[in-house]
């Protein structure tokens, strides 16, 4: 069993909602240079042929806007966990071009495993947690969960939905949220979507490791997503 931290975390990372009252410092808006090099790269990225998992820093170049890339990953990590990228012109581009941009993946595991929820170490606190895939992987291995762990679940989400621990932000068309998944707990409230099929909202996530991203404790593996499709399969 692991110790308990039991000493005030005083980082980047212990933000409350207070902190950024009239702060929107967390937006970053794409210049024109970036975005013309966005398009560069796509160029080159097409005249490849490679599928988007198989894409490289190489086939996908960001000569100016990776020095930005790379500030931004530093604060995923080391500071507040999370920033948004504004003002691509996504409506310029078809939906080929928006996943190969946007680089879109699942890949984990298929059965359920054990893990903690939150995990101290080599000075970071991480925390991953999402209560209906830990519900549904107890309902898989025929472990219910207990009155006790869910009484504790329902407090946890009571103070995470609170007020003074949640931002809320609205996505206008183009934007990129990047949140760290060990120090950020995200989710999207509910919404109505158009009729016709070319004006539905399109959403693609990424589950993506950076370069410098933290080291986790032996019993707080990696969770990747969803498994990918076998080969043939729907």
């Amino acid at each position: 069993m692991g110790l308990i931290h039991n000493e005030l975390i005083q980082k980047p990372s212990a933000w409350a909602a207070a902190d950024f009252v009239d702060n929107e410092s967390w937006i970053h808006v794409l210049n024109d240079t970036a975005k013309a090099e966005i398009d560069q790269a796509l160029a080159v990225a097409n005249q490849c042929g490679l599928s988007t998992d198989k894409l490289s820093v190489e086939n996908f170049p960001l000569p100016t806007l990776s020095t930005d890339l790379k500030q931004h990953a530093n604060e995923l990590e080391n500071g507040r966990g999370f920033l948004l990228l504004r003002g691509l012109p996504v409506e310029r581009y078809s939906d080929e071009d928006i996943t190969v941009i946007y680089y879109y993946a699942h890949l984990g595991k298929n059965e359920p495993a054990l893990s903690p929820i939150f995990s101290f170490h080599e000075g970071k606190l991480s925390c991953r947690y999402l209560r209906q895939y830990i519900e549904l992987a107890h309902d898989m291995v025929g472990h219910p969960l207990s009155r006790v762990e869910i009484e504790a679940f329902d407090l946890f989400d009571s103070i995470m939905h609170g007020e003074k621990l949640r931002i809320d932000m609205m996505l206008e068309p183009g934007d990129l949220q990047f949140a760290n998944n060990y120090m950020v707990m995200h989710s999207r409230t509910e919404f109505e979507d158009f009729t016709e099929q070319d004006q539905r909202r399109k959403m693609l996530r990424l589950w993506l490791k950076m370069p410098n991203a933290r080291n986790l404790a032996a019993d707080f593996p990696g969770r990747n997503g969803f498994p990918a499709p076998l080969e043939g399969s729907a």
